[in-house]
């Protein structure tokens, strides 16, 4: 058991997660079997650990992946493209992210001299050798990977400014763009998206997309489809960031045909 990833999670999951999500993540955490970051576990066992029903735990794990910590593997993909993450008589997987340690982070990890904490690789805990560099702290002893406060555009980066716009974007927004090669614009319809799916801290929930890999993808999702400003009211029957239809146990049922952009019209 990976007890050093249950660490991880309880010391550095975002603070946006609420106790129930934070608790689902320790559990599977636990159930990691070494250092890959995979499980393979039935609904049922994971549910039992939790304390809930195999629909509670299906609805959590939604809630994660909408507050940007997806854990769920897919297994293939429907006739509309969706996802697939679970089968009868197949193991769902599971695969826990990495949690960049945040700035001032107080973990014993974080805050041993000798040792400092490295969330950059998914190798051994503490520290271990891995046959690399061991980290550099940055500016004010923080460690590598964790968030620092900009000082303006980073690494000398040009900032980028929207014409006819006076309301600029703030720094640490203007340094997220510049890093997955985003407009300002791109930008605000990022920032809108997280606060439609509830986060309270949209560049945090960003910033968390981006550790995992998913941003660039809903980045290239945003520029394929009409602006967010140009979709629909949400119909309210659906999920309102997807615009997609899904039954009581949370399974796909393709676009919603009130609202979502590429719906057929009557």
């Amino acid at each position: 058991m990976a007890y050093w990833l249950v660490e991880e999670v309880m010391d550095h999951a975002p603070r946006h997660l609420t106790p129930a999500q934070r608790h689902l993540l320790a559990v599977l955490a636990e159930l990691c079997r070494g250092n890959d970051r995979v499980i393979e576990e039935s609904l049922d066992y994971i549910a039992w650990r939790y304390g809930t029903s195999s629909k509670g735990v299906r609805k959590v794990l939604a809630k994660l992946a909408e507050a940007g910590v997806d854990v769920r593997s897919p297994i293939g993909v429907d006739k509309n493209g969706a996802p697939i993450y679970a089968v009868p008589g197949r193991v769902p997987r599971f695969r826990l992210p990495v949690f960049p340690a945040p700035a001032g982070c107080p973990c014993r990890r974080c805050t041993a001299v000798d040792n400092p904490v490295d969330n950059s690789t998914e190798g051994a805990p503490n520290g271990a050798p891995s046959g690399e560099k061991g980290p550099q702290t940055g500016p004010q002893g923080a460690p590598n990977g964790a968030p620092q406060p900009p000082q303006g555009a980073p690494n000398g980066a040009p900032s980028r400014s929207l014409s006819g716009d006076p309301v600029s974007l703030p720094p640490r927004a203007r340094e997220l763009a510049s890093e997955i090669g985003a407009s300002e614009e791109e930008m605000r319809a990022l920032i809108e998206e997280a606060k439609k799916s509830g986060a309270k801290a949209p560049i945090p929930w960003l910033r968390t997309l981006h550790a995992n890999g998913d941003l660039t993808d809903r980045l290239a999702a945003l520029r394929g489809r009409p602006p967010i400003e140009l979709r629909p009211t949400w119909c309210g029957q659906c999920d309102e960031r997807t615009r997609r239809l899904e039954d009581p146990d949370g399974r796909d049922l393709g676009r919603c045909p009130n609202c979502h952009p590429l719906r057929r019209p009557a």
